[in-house]
This record gives structure tokens, sequence and C-alpha cells, in this order.
């Protein structure tokens, strides 16, 4: 899992990025904020689009 700022017109965003090496598969997803709530949020996210 990986945490990226992305700068917009609109302001600042944060990427969240987790990457299943063996079959390449990547979820992502845009947060006003990052924190444990927001990367929490996208743990159970992940595990819901990649459960194995």
């Amino acid at each position: 899992m990986d945490i990226a700022e992305v700068q917009t017109a609109e302001g600042k965003l944060y990427l969240f990025v987790g990457i299943d090496h063996t079959s390449k598969f990547a979820v992502t997803q845009l947060v006003d904020k990052a924190d444990r709530r927001t990367a929490w949020e996208f743990l159970e996210h992940l595990l819901k689009a990649v459960p194995y």
C-alpha cells in the first residue's frame, strides 16, 4: 500500500494505492484527507476487491 499527494485545480487530494504483486491487480482510491480513518477504509475496500 502506498499514498501519494495529488494537486488538482480544486486543491489537494490523496491517492491510496494497493497492488497485488502476484496478479498485478491494482486498487486505487482518491480521498480528501489522509488520516487513520481513510486509511482503514481503504484497507477494507482493498480486502473486498482482493480477498485472497
